[in-house]
C-alpha cells in the first residue's frame, strides 16, 4: 500500500506516526505541501510540537473536522514502515524546492526582472537546508572539543562569544555565544533597545555580522541612535536634521564608517507585519545573498514577533516564539540577543528590580535563555520634582544591569551610566 504513496503522503504520515522525526516540523515551510488538507494539519502539528513534543494522534484530532480526521487517521494507519524516512524526506524537500525555483523563474519572465535579484533567490533555495539531528560518538565529540578549546587557546584567552562591547559583562557571560538565545528584558523606557543598538554597533564595529529584527521603531530611528552612539550630534538634533558644518562633517564620516559594515536591518516599517519564522527565513536569505554566516541576530522585541497560528492563549503564543527563537539559535549557529517586555507586577512591589518571575507572557523564556539581563533605572520612578532636584546626581545616569540567569557562570550586577544626549550606555570605570 506504501508503494501507491505520494512522497507527501509517506513524509506526513511518519511526521504523525514517529516523534523521533518532528524536529523537521520546524524546519518544512507551510508552502512545501502541495494539498491543502495537508498543510492545515502540518500547522496544527507544528503548533502542538511547541507545547508536547511527543504528542500522540488522538491529541491533535478533535482540532479537526471529521472528513480531516479521516484523512489523518488513514495515513497513521498506512505509514506503518518508516525507516525510508530520511529517503523520502529528501525528495519532498527537493520536490520543493524545484517548485520554488520554477515559481521564482517564472515571475522573472513575466516581470522583465532583475538578474542579480533572480540569481540571489534561487540560491537561496538552492542552499536551504532542512537540518539533521545527529549525534556525536566519543572521537567526533572529543576531535571538536579540541578544536574548540585550541580556537580559545590560541585566542590568547579571548571570550569565546560575540562581544557586547561591554567588557565586565562580556567576563562574565563570557560574551553572546552562538548557538544559545540571550534575554534583555526591562520596562518601558528603561533604554532597552538604546542598549541593543549600542550592543549591535560595538559588534560591527569589532568585524562581526549583525541581524537586527526591529518591530517597533522607524529604521531611521535606529541610525539616528547609531550616529548619537558615535558623537556625531545629539539624538534629538539628528532626528530634526539640526547639525552644525562641524556636526555635519562628522556625519559625514560616520555614513562612511558604516559604509560595507555586515549590518542587516529588518523593520516593521518595511514589512509590517515580522513573524517568528520570517527571522529563520532573513537569515538564510542573508547566508544565500551575502555569502556570509552571521554572528548575531538581535530581535526587538520577542514579544512583537507574530505567529501563523492561532494559540489558546497569550502563554502559550511567547512561548512557542521563545522555543523557536532558542532553536533558531541552535540550528543556524548564532548568537540571538532577544530583547524582552516585563510584567506590570514590577510597579506593584516597593522594591521595582526585576525578578525572573516578571518574564511578561511566559516563563518558558526563562528556560530557553542561556543569559537572562534585566536593565534596571532607579531614577525612572523619581518623581518629576526629584529629578528636577537631583539633575546633577551621578544616580540619575546611573543604571544596573542585572545578569538574573548565567547557564555558565555566576551572577551578578554590572553598573552601567546612561549618556542620554548620545543614546549610549558605558559602564562604570570601578565596580
Amino acid at each position: 500500500m506504501i508503494l501507491n504513496f505520494t512522497v507527501e503522503d509517506y513524509v506526513l504520515g511518519c511526521l504523525l506516526n514517529n516523534p523521533e522525526y518532528r524536529d523537521k516540523l520546524l524546519v518544512i515551510p507551510e508552502d512545501a505541501w502541495t494539498v491543502p488538507e495537508y498543510r492545515e494539519i502540518f500547522r496544527v502539528m507544528r503548533d502542538m510540537y511547541f507545547k508536547k513534543p511527543n504528542f500522540q494522534v488522538v491529541d491533535i484530532l478533535p482540532m479537526f473536522p471529521p472528513t480531516v480526521q479521516d484523512t489523518i487517521g488513514f495515513l497513521s494507519f498506512e505509514t506503518v514502515v518508516t525507516v525510508f524516512f530520511n529517503e523520502y524526506f529528501e525528495e519532498f524537500m527537493n520536490r520543493y524546492k524545484r517548485r520554488k525555483a520554477r515559481e521564482i523563474c517564472e515571475k522573472f519572465i513575466m516581470n522583465d526582472g532583475d538578474v542579480d535579484s533572480l540569481i540571489a533567490e534561487l540560491d537561496t533555495v538552492r542552499n536551504y537546508q532542512a537540518y539533521n539531528v545527529t549525534s556525536l560518538d566519543m572521537d567526533k565529540l572529543l576531535v571538536a572539543y579540541y578544536d574548540h578549546i585550541e580556537k580559545l587557546y590560541m585566542s590568547g584567552g579571548r571570550i569565546a562569544g560575540v562581544p557586547t562591547g561591554y567588557p565586565k559583562l562580556d567576563e562574565l557571560i563570557n560574551g553572546l555565544q552562538k548557538g544559545t538565545m540571550t534575554v534583555l528584558a526591562a520596562r518601558p523606557s528603561m533604554g532597552k533597545t538604546t542598549l541593543a543598538v549600542n550592543i549591535a554597533t560595538n559588534a560591527i564595529r569589532d568585524g562581526y555580522s549583525v541581524l537586527y529584527i526591529d518591530t517597533e521603531m522607524p529604521p531611521f530611528a535606529i541610525m539616528n541612535k547609531i550616529m548619537a552612539r558615535g558623537g556625531v550630534a545629539t539624538y534629538e538634533d539628528l532626528s530634526k536634521g539640526r547639525l552644525t558644518d562641524e556636526q555635519w562633517k562628522k556625519f559625514i564620516a560616520g555614513f562612511n564608517w558604516l559604509k560595507g559594515k555586515k549590518f542587516f536591518l529588518r523593520s516593521h516599517n518595511l514589512t509590517p507585519r515580522i513573524t517568528v519564522y520570517d527571522v529563520l527565513s532573513e537569515i538564510r536569505k542573508i547566508k544565500a545573498q551575502h555569502k556570509i554566516d552571521l554572528d548575531l541576530v538581535i530581535v526587538d522585541y520577542l514579544q512583537n514577533l507574530e505567529v501563523d497560528s492561532h494559540y489558546r492563549s497569550r502563554y502559550e503564543e511567547v512561548s512557542a516564539i521563545s522555543r523557536t527563537l532558542s532553536n533558531i539559535a541552535r540550528t543556524e549557529n548564532v548568537a540571538m540577543l532577544a530583547v524582552a517586555q516585563l510584567s506590570r507586577n514590577v510597579e506593584n512591589r516597593e522594591d521595582k528590580r526585576p525578578i525572573l518571575a516578571d518574564l511578561r507572557d511566559s516563563g518558558q523564556i526563562e528556560q530557553d535563555a542561556h543569559v537572562i539581563m534585566f536593565l534596571y533605572r532607579d531614577s525612572h520612578y523619581w518623581s518629576k520634582e526629584e529629578r528636577e532636584k537631583r539633575k546633577n546626581d551621578p544616580e540619575a545616569n546611573m543604571a544596573e544591569l542585572i545578569v538574573a540567569k548565567n547557564r555558565d557562570n555566576q551572577l551578578d550586577t554590572i553598573i552601567l551610566y546612561w549618556e542620554p544626549e548620545k543614546q549610549v550606555f558605558v559602564e562604570a570605570k570601578e565596580q
